[in-house]
């Protein structure tokens, strides 16, 4: 597929699935990852208090009008603190986008979480895949993040701290829960 074509396709991709976090609005401290076929799928909620560069108000959260001017010094920012590898590879190919978790209610509120969609693609399906990060945030509440990720008929739940900030997802059948139809 040509570049131009699967970046209008991760577009594509990410924007329905952005609609459709939204509308269910994600909780923070909550990760998933989904493997389809040589993609991954990827949202987490991301503690504002973990980034940097962007309170121009000095309120400790982020509005729509800083989420507006610095989106992307802050896309930069987490591509930097998040990193997926498929069976040890780097993807290929990929996209980050952020939304805010709001819906419905005033959009324009100062919000003390992001919620982070990003899409990865590899040369070949992955059978395993890790997941890292750093960006756990100042709170005691923000220091755990309960991370999911699903594969075919197959899910594992896994928790990350500043202390255990990486995972590696279906090393093992003992690792893996089989979901059930």
């Amino acid at each position: 597929m040509k570049q131009g074509a699967f970046r209008f396709l991760m577009f594509f991709v990410a924007s329905i699935c952005a609609c459709e976090v939204q509308a269910h609005i994600m909780v923070a401290n909550i990760g998933t990852v989904s493997i389809k076929e040589k993609n991954t799928y990827v949202a987490l909620s991301v503690p504002v208090s973990a980034l940097t560069g962007f309170d121009d108000n000095h309120d400790s959260l982020i509005d729509a009008t800083e989420l507006g001017r610095h989106s992307g010094e802050l896309r930069v920012q987490i591509d930097g603190r998040i990193r997926i590898l498929a069976d040890g590879a780097k993807p290929i190919e990929g996209m980050t986008f952020l939304i805010s978790p709001l819906t419905g209610e005033d959009e324009d509120a100062p919000i003390d979480y992001l919620v982070v969609m990003s899409v990865q693609r590899f040369d070949k399906a992955p059978q395993t895949v890790e997941f890292w990060t750093d960006l756990f945030g100042t709170t005691q509440k923000d220091q755990r993040i309960s991370f999911t990720a699903s594969k075919d008929q197959t899910e594992e739940l896994a928790v990350l701290t500043p202390d255990q900030p990486d995972h590696r997802f279906f090393r093992s059948e003992a690792a893996v829960n089989t979901v059930q139809p």
